[in-house]
Order: C-alpha cells, then sequence, then structure tokens
C-alpha cells in the first residue's frame, strides 16, 4: 500500500469512527507509573470487571516488585511483606480477591488471598523451581509449570491436592502451562509441549492439528489462544483452527488476551529482540495496531509506543498492557497502562461496508505491518496457512465463527 493510500485510510477511520462516537463517548488511555521515576512498570492480567489490575515494577537491572492497581485504590505491592522478593504478580481471580504470582529464591508460587501474601503452600515434588501463570475465577485452582524430578511438568494446585502435575503427550516426557492459561471454571487448561498445542479438559488431555505455542485461554474455555510461524491464531473446543494472520515483517505474532465472547483479541508482534507493537482484533477490522485504533477513535497517544495488550475485561472494554512512555519531555520508560473503550463498538462496521478496511489485498505492496494483519502471503501470492501436523487435509478457517449462546 503506497504511502498515500495508507494516509487516506488513517484519515477516513479517523472520520468515520469519531462520527460513531460523538463528544462524550468515553475512551481514555491511563498510564499506571510505577512507584520510583526512574522503574520500569508492567501489567499483566485485569480482573474480569477490568476494575482491577496486577503485574511487576522494577529497576533497570534490579528486582521486580509485584503490583495491584485500582482507579479508586491507586498503586499497592504485594508479597514484599511476606517476606518475598523478586516478586511479580501474574494472574487475577474474576472477581480479584485472588492473585498469584512468581517470587524467591527458585522462584516459588505465592498467593495472595484476603490481602494475604503467602508462599503456594506444599512444594514441588522434587522440584527446584516453579512458576505459577494464572488462577481459575474463583480462585480455588492455580496452574502453572515448575521441575517435577528434574522434569519440567505443567501443574494444577488446589488446597485439597496440592500439587498434581499435568500428563504430557504421548512421546514425551515434558509440558508447561500457559500465560492465562486456566478457564474460569478451571475445567480447560492450556499448555505446549515443544512445537505441541496441548489442551487438557477435565484432565483428558487434547494435542492440536497444528504446532505453535499457546499463549492463553477464553475464560469460557472455547478456544485456546495460540501464534505459530505463521501468525495467532484460536484453536475452537469443537476442534475448529481458526488463523487469524500476522503483520508482514513479524517475526511472531502473539494474542495473548480474549474477551469473554471472543469479539476482540489483543497481544502483540515482536519485529525485533525486546521490542513489539500492540494490536487488537475484532471480526469487523481484523487486527490493527492499538495505537491506530485509538487514534481513530479520537483518542492522543503521543508520547506512548504502545508495545502490548496483556489482559482484557470479560465485555471486551477494559485493556491492561504496557508501552514504552515518555513521561517527562526527554524522560522514557516502560509503563502499564489501562484502556477504557467506549461502549456500542467502533465505526469499523461501516468502514468495512465501504472498503476502507476490507480484506488485505493479495497484490502490489504489503501494508505497514502497524496498520493491520492478514493471513501469510506465499511466494505465489497465494494466502498460505501452516500444515496441518497429522492431517494435510486439514481445513483450516480464516473467518471468525458467530458468537455461541453459551458464551458468557
Amino acid at each position: 500500500m503506497h504511502a498515500q493510500s495508507q494516509r487516506l485510510v488513517r484519515a477516513s477511520w479517523l472520520a468515520l469512527t469519531c462520527m460513531a462516537h460523538p463528544a462524550g463517548a468515553q475512551v481514555s488511555l491511563t498510564a499506571i507509573p510505577p512507584f520510583m521515576p526512574a522503574w520500569n512498570g508492567y501489567a499483566l492480567d485485569i480482573s474480569a470487571d477490568g476494575s482491577t489490575v496486577v503485574g511487576w515494577m522494577a529497576p533497570v537491572g534490579g528486582q521486580a516488585i509485584g503490583f495491584r492497581w485500582t482507579a479508586s485504590g491507586g498503586l499497592e505491592s504485594l508479597a514484599a511483606a511476606a517476606g518475598i522478593s523478586n516478586s511479580q504478580a501474574r494472574a487475577i481471580s474474576a472477581d480479584g480477591a485472588v492473585i498469584v504470582g512468581i517470587g524467591g529464591a527458585g522462584p516459588q508460587p505465592f498467593v495472595v488471598r484476603n490481602g494475604a501474601d503467602t508462599i503456594l503452600p506444599g512444594p514441588v515434588p522434587g522440584g527446584s523451581y516453579s512458576y505459577s501463570t494464572g488462577v481459575s475465577g474463583d480462585g480455588s485452582v492455580v496452574v502453572g509449570y515448575g521441575s517435577f524430578s528434574g522434569q519440567s511438568r505443567g501443574w494444577i494446585w488446589t488446597a485439597a491436592d496440592g500439587y498434581v502435575a499435568l500428563a504430557p503427550p504421548p512421546g514425551s516426557t515434558q509440558c508447561w502451562v500457559t500465560t492465562h492459561g486456566i478457564s474460569s471454571d478451571g475445567r480447560v487448561i492450556a499448555g505446549y509441549s515443544g512445537n505441541d498445542l496441548l489442551r487438557w479438559t477435565g484432565g483428558v488431555l487434547e494435542v492440536a492439528p497444528v504446532t505453535g505455542k499457546t499463549s492463553g485461554v477464553m475464560r469460557s474455555g472455547h478456544a485456546v489462544l495460540f501464534a505459530t510461524d505463521f501468525g495467532a491464531g484460536r484453536w475452537w473446543d469443537d476442534g475448529r483452527v481458526e488463523m487469524l494472520g500476522t503483520f508482514p515483517g513479524s517475526w511472531v505474532t502473539w494474542p495473548w488476551a480474549s474477551s469473554d465472547d471472543g469479539a476482540i483479541i489483543g497481544g502483540d508482534e515482536i519485529y525485533a529482540p525486546s521490542t513489539g507493537h500492540a494490536w487488537v482484533w475484532t471480526q469487523a477490522t481484523g487486527a490493527v495496531s492499538l495505537s491506530d485504533y485509538l487514534s481513530g477513535l479520537g483518542l492522543d497517544t503521543t508520547g506512548w509506543d504502545l508495545r502490548s495488550v496483556k489482559s482484557i475485561s470479560a465485555d471486551g472494554r477494559v485493556l491492561a498492557g504496557f508501552g514504552r512512555h515518555e513521561y517527562a519531555p526527554g524522560l522514557f520508560r516502560d509503563e502499564a497502562f489501562v484502556v477504557n473503550l467506549p461502549a456500542g463498538g467502533s465505526g469499523a462496521a461501516l468502514l468495512t461496508a465501504i472498503g476502507v478496511l476490507g480484506p488485505m489485498r493479495k497484490r502490489g505492496n504489503q501494508p505497514d505491518r502497524r496498520d493491520r494483519f492478514s493471513p501469510t502471503l506465499g511466494t505465489n501470492g497465494r494466502t498460505r496457512h501452516p500444515l496441518a501436523k497429522k492431517n494435510a487435509g486439514l481445513q483450516l478457517e480464516t473467518g471468525t465463527p458467530p458468537v455461541r449462546e453459551s458464551d458468557p
């Protein structure tokens, strides 16, 4: 896409989304400043209602401190009161009452419940390290991975049973549970082993027909999010594999989070070591960079390089992540943020209807990777998808299935 065409697309997006959101519509980008000016901060998860954010902050080269943040209560450190050093808050229950993370030597998982910070009871059998990566909606089930007698294994923890190792796929002795790797009801757990995408449902293991790395599971449990060399995707509970696409020039496109109904997805695309751009996806728009999306809604993001969307509220209206922020003239730091989106959509259906944000064209120059993404292009200019690992005839979908009535 030529530069002039790109400007027209962005101008049309801005004009039409502003029409869709007249004065008074609420869209905002809120920074969560770290504990000290020279520190960096990273938001990793958000409660279902979008009111509570957790993550970690640290000075450059120094030890981390886990945090909890609310708009009403501000910033609060976690784990340090219990003597847990170098902590990171990794996940939060749906109601915000239970937070899990890692810290201390090893590291070890910790849990914050009813305001008390404690190391997760019961050591991993024969383990030298352990990471917690997710928690169920009611906070009763914690998942993660660690060393079980020298082998890396995913695990489930409950107060009744302590740590229970998850079964790896046939032919492997190891497996891991991904970030945000458990559904709200605790029945569905997402992980990987090598390049195998794994899903445990009620303890029963499934292996996806495509390879890659899992990156989360919808709270409803209906789909596992994953990344492959060919882009981001969803593996639905009925076995369908849906490819969402990738940004041209991207090394990997990670889908980290989803609303409960799957209508909005967020993540980051990595194009250089430790450097990426945040994006959001809807069926109407495909994926666009978060900064362009917010600009289209009339929000000025000057001073921000938005790098990742890590979590999304149940209704899809609140996003949490981090970016590079010019917090004072000439001074930059990594900083956590919260985005509040307006109700009623973004005007994307209108844009698509008139062709402004229609499917990416399969000819000519590729658009700027920050504009949107699409299925990867082969050398013959035709759309291609990752080969099915066990079934070369597997049909991979590129559209979004309808929202199911059973979705919360």
